[in-house]
């Protein structure tokens, strides 16, 4: 795997044989036993937790602690995940994995209307999304993994930089209010060396100019930066610089690429899009 940390928090050198085998080409999203912890953006109609004790150990998911959400009034409960830094750009690829525990009892499941989880990706900027992917639940209080297969979905968009969660959707009836889900193991397509604390900063006032960039592109400011790193949307390091007035990328194909701008205070990402 290309990534040293992927939306890590932390690392920790624990024992994952028990986690299902990721897709090839995959990266972790939501991982409680290596600490790939993403951070949603928006959380809607439900309360979500980072870090709550796992239910069960005894199943396909051992790990001590995993992420939950709580249903609350509404039709689309849901949780939104920016990923801006590496958006996906090919739907033909791109499968997710997730393992969810609901924590009811079978007869209520049994009984639930709209028992399910569903996955959506979307571009914020033209507000395309793609059709929803579902999966039923149809066990209670049990690990299950889920594969949501995106392949055969139209693409609408160049590019998708939001993931959206939906639990018990649509909920018509109200009566998943209260259901809660607990989550972990979470893996998509590789979105490259990428860290947490990298894309905390990319609200900073370190921008590249011009963007898109046709041959050479600037840093609106070069204090205390020490190199800039161009890598692919697969997460291979094509380029290093170090600081100058200009910096070349006319030798790359049109595309979509990650700039990684490495400081004396830490690192940012850019996406840069490449015409």
């Amino acid at each position: 795997m290309k990534q040293k940390l992927l939306l890590l928090i932390a690392i920790a050198f624990v024992n994952i044989t028990s986690l299902s085998a990721q897709i090839s080409g995959n990266s972790w999203y939501l991982n409680h036993a290596t600490n790939d912890i993403i951070t949603p953006t928006n959380i809607i109609f439900g309360s979500y937790s980072a870090s709550e004790t796992n239910p069960n150990t005894t199943g396909i998911n051992t790990s001590t602690t995993v992420s939950s959400f709580v249903k609350a009034d509404g039709n689309h409960s849901q949780i939104k995940f920016d990923l801006s830094a590496a958006p996906i750009t090919d739907l033909t690829t791109t499968t997710f994995k997730i393992q969810a525990y609901l924590d009811v009892a079978q007869a209520t499941v049994d009984a639930a209307t709209a028992c399910n989880i569903r996955i959506q990706l979307k571009d914020v900027g033209s507000n395309t999304s793609t059709t929803i992917v579902t999966k039923t639940i149809s066990v209670g209080q049990e690990w299950v993994e889920y594969t949501f297969d995106f392949s055969g979905i139209t693409q609408s968009a160049s590019s998708y930089d939001q993931m959206i969660i939906y639990f018990a959707s649509a909920d018509t009836d109200d009566d998943a209010i209260g259901f809660e889900y607990f989550i972990d193991a979470l893996q998509g397509p590789n979105l490259g060396t990428l860290s947490s604390n990298e894309i905390l900063t990319n609200n900073s006032k370190l921008q590249i100019t011009p963007n898109p960039v046709s041959h050479n592109f600037q840093l609106s400011d070069s204090k205390d930066v020490k190199n800039i790193q161009v890598y692919n949307i697969n997460g291979s390091l094509l380029k290093t610089f170090t600081v100058s007035d200009n910096y070349s990328v006319s030798d790359l194909a049109d595309g979509i690429y990650i700039a990684k701008i490495n400081t004396a205070f830490g690192s940012k990402v850019v996406k840069i899009v490449k015409k």
